[in-house]
């Protein structure tokens, strides 16, 4: 079970003393509680950013016995796209994996099957959405996701993570080509993603360019798409851009977050050419890696080379 600590006197009733030494529960603690005390638990997962807004530390940062090698036969325009893979990620996917359906997987073991997933969080009701789109663009992007993606042999899914198990998040994640959301906290799903799978960013109107750019450093390709408009905070006024406002003003920054999308035809053209792209790059990948795989198979079956005489 998980408890939310909402209150400084909820987590005072919890740390009597500095330390609590073994806790029978979960807890889901908001870091502006934390104050100066400290929590010890016995087991924690505990996600947090790194400089950069990444997750995972890099092999150089951390040196690893035996760091993961981009294949020879990569093609030249793909070794630009592709992302390092650090052997921090491979290790949380892979003990993830087993603390979750207790199967021991190996890091560097992963299948990735030709699915575009849609993540969104959506109520029964629909009265809770995240992202904010009416009915008739949640639609829309389905129907154009769906489509572009058939021809090429991609099927297509909605992962609705509302009230589902992280389990069962997992089960879609893990082996999912491509995954399309808006930016947000929806997007932490990339840690789950399989290595070189691609993560399509539809970015809200007034999200900063550069933020775009920023991955969580787990080995997935990210390609992205920049809304034109949206509605202006109100606060706007105050400041001389959007962004300054954005870096200055939690009200701002809350407002874009949480502001009505709306597409223009601009858009949904961007994302019907990112989409192509994200495919491009699969389809040039699966070829790479089934060239690499034959190259090796090939080194496998080579005679062993003559033993050499020292005279």
């Amino acid at each position: 079970k998980f408890e939310i600590l909402q209150t400084p006197e909820e987590m005072a009733a919890l740390t009597e003393t500095s330390v609590v030494a073994a806790v029978p529960k979960a807890y889901v603690v908001p870091s502006s509680l934390f104050a100066k005390q400290m929590l010890c638990f016995d087991h924690a997962v505990v996600p947090t950013m790194l400089r950069g807004g990444r997750l995972f530390v890099s092999d150089l940062e951390y040196p690893v016995a035996t760091s993961w090698m981009l294949p020879a036969e990569i093609s030249p325009n793909l070794q630009a796209l592709v992302r390092p893979i650090p052997a921090d990620a491979l290790n949380f996917r892979a003990n993830a994996l087993e603390l979750l359906f207790e199967e021991k997987g190996e890091p560097g073991e992963y299948v990735i099957d030709k699915r575009i997933v849609l993540i969104e969080r959506v109520s029964p009701d629909g009265n809770e959405a995240d992202p904010p789109l009416n009915p008739d663009d949640r639609e829309a992007l389905k129907t154009l996701l769906s489509e572009k993606g058939a021809p090429g042999g991609f099927a297509f899914e909605v992962l609705n993570i509302y009230g589902m198990p992280i389990a069962n998040q997992l089960e879609v994640l893990s082996s999912a080509a491509i995954l399309v959301g808006v930016t947000g906290d929806l997007l932490l799903a990339e840690m789950h993603l399989p290595p070189l799978a691609v993560i399509l960013k539809i970015a809200r109107y007034g999200v900063a360019p550069e933020e775009l750019q920023k991955g969580l450093n787990c080995g997935v390709t990210s390609f992205h798409v920049q809304l034109r408009t949206g509605s202006e905070a109100p606060m706007m006024i105050q400041y001389s851009s959007q962004q300054e406002c954005i870096q200055n003003s939690k009200e701002c920054k809350s407002f874009y977050d949480s502001a009505p999308i709306v597409f223009l035809q601009e858009d949904w053209a961007d994302i019907s050419s990112a989409v192509s792209n994200a495919m491009s790059y699969y389809r040039q990948l699966e070829g790479s890696m089934a060239l690499a795989a034959q190259a090796a198979q090939a080194a496998q079956a080579a005679p062993p080379p003559p033993p050499s005489v020292k005279v």
